[in-house]
C-alpha cells in the first residue's frame, strides 16, 4: 500500500492581519458597549460607536504590534514596511506634491457627495459617528490619533497587504483594486452600525483616495513614508471635529 502523499505546507495568508484589525475594532466597540450597558446606557452600542475616535488608538497600537510581530517572524523590522526600494531614479518631492494636490479633493469630495446623496445634507452621518468627549481625552487624542494612524494603516495596507497580493501572482490591476477596496471597506468597522446609509457612506467614502494611494505606491514605492506622514496629519481633522463638539457653548 502506497504511503499517502504528505500535505503541502500551509501558506501564510496575506489576509490574517487585515482581518485581525477588523476583529480588534469589533472587540473594542463591544467592550465599551458592555461597560456603557453596565453603567445604564439606553443604547450602548450606538454610544460606543460615537466614541470610535478614542478606541481607534488601542486598535491602532495592537495593529502596529501585530505588524511588528509578523515582521520579526519573517526576519525583518517594522520599519521595513516603509522602506520599499524603487528602481525609478529621481526626486520624490514632485510625486509627493502630486499626491497631496490630487489626494486632498479625493479625501473630501466623496464624503460630501455621498452624504448629500444619502441624507440630503453634507453632515448627515456626523451625529452617528461623533460625540463630545472630555477635553483632557481630546487633548491626548490630538497627539495619539495622527501618530498611530500614520503608523498603522499605511503599513498594514500599503506596506504589508499590497506587496503580498502582487507577490502571490494576482494581476496588478486586480491587486491594486482589491487592496484599495479592503482599505476603504475597513471603515465599516470604524465604527460598526446597523444602518445601511451609514455603512454605505463609511464603506465608499475613501475608496477613490485609497485607489489613488495604492496607485502611487505601486508607481513610486519610496513615497510610502511620506504618504504615512500625510495620512497621520489628515486624521487630525477627526479629533478637531470631536474637539468642536466637546467645547462648551457660549
Amino acid at each position: 500500500m502506497m504511503n499517502p502523499r504528505p500535505a503541502a505546507p500551509l501558506r501564510a495568508t496575506p489576509w490574517f492581519l487585515p482581518l485581525a484589525r477588523l476583529a480588534l475594532a469589533l472587540v473594542a466597540q463591544a467592550g465599551l458597549a458592555v461597560a456603557l450597558a453596565l453603567a445604564g446606557s439606553s443604547d450602548p452600542w450606538r454610544r460606543a460607536a460615537s466614541w470610535w475616535v478614542a478606541w481607534l488608538v488601542p486598535v491602532n497600537a495592537a495593529t502596529i504590534a501585530l505588524l511588528a510581530w509578523k515582521q520579526r517572524r519573517e526576519g525583518a523590522r517594522f520599519g521595513g514596511l516603509f522602506a520599499a526600494a524603487s528602481d525609478r531614479a529621481g526626486p520624490d518631492l514632485p510625486w509627493y506634491l502630486l499626491a497631496v494636490v490630487v489626494g486632498g479633493p479625493l479625501g473630501v469630495l466623496p464624503n460630501v457627495l455621498l452624504s448629500r446623496a444619502l441624507w440630503g445634507s453634507v453632515t448627515g452621518g456626523t451625529p452617528l459617528a461623533f460625540q463630545a468627549m472630555p477635553l483632557g481625552l481630546v487633548g491626548a487624542l490630538l497627539l495619539l490619533v495622527p501618530i498611530t494612524q500614520g503608523l498603522a494603516e499605511p503599513a498594514l495596507y500599503l506596506g504589508h497587504l499590497l506587496p503580498r497580493l502582487l507577490r502571490d501572482g494576482l494581476p496588478r490591476r486586480r491587486a491594486m483594486v482589491t487592496c484599495a477596496a479592503v482599505m476603504s471597506a475597513q471603515n465599516l468597522f470604524f465604527p460598526a452600525l446597523l444602518d445601511w446609509r451609514f455603512a454605505l457612506w463609511r464603506g465608499l467614502m475613501f475608496f477613490p483616495l485609497s485607489l489613488w494611494l495604492v496607485w502611487l505606491v505601486v508607481r513610486r514605492p519610496t513615497l510610502l513614508p511620506y504618504l504615512a506622514v500625510a495620512h497621520g496629519l489628515m486624521n487630525v481633522s477627526l479629533v478637531l471635529l470631536v474637539l468642536r463638539l466637546s467645547l462648551p457653548l457660549g
